[in-house]
């Protein structure tokens, strides 16, 4: 067999299970679960308001502003939402790697693409 020529060795179909789901999240924790195993934990994240009753107030200099009712010394509070976990393989983490990596990758170009389009250095036909 030539360099060129290709063998298909194994054909994989994929198909989404009835339960499947998707979901937006923005940040993952986990860990070596054991000497077999990761454990990696998917969540989305958002602001916990302080108040939910604010108050339209008006000062004396006669400017108006939305406050809440029951201001807070607290620091801001984020709540981390845990969607979905996962507990992968050492080989698969290794293969969760290598893919991601080729993503960044696609995803850099596609954003110095843009960038340039965006400053102008694209190339266009006159």
């Amino acid at each position: 067999m030539s360099k060129d020529e290709k063998k298909e060795l194994i054909r994989f179909k994929y198909e989404y299970s009835p339960d499947f789901r998707e979901e937006y999240v923005t940040g993952a924790r986990g860990g070596i679960q054991n000497i077999y195993h990761l454990s990696l934990n998917f969540y989305s994240e958002k602001s916990k308001l302080r108040s939910l009753e604010d108050s339209l107030c008006e000062y004396t200099d006669g400017s108006r502003r939305i406050e809440p009712k029951e201001p807070s010394k607290e620091p801001d509070i984020i709540e981390r939402t845990f969607k979905v976990g996962l507990v992968l393989s050492f080989n698969a983490v290794r293969e969760l790697a290598r893919y991601l990596e080729e993503k960044v990758k696609e995803i850099d170009m596609i954003e110095e693409n843009l960038s340039k389009q965006i400053s102008g250095g694209g190339d266009e036909d006159d």
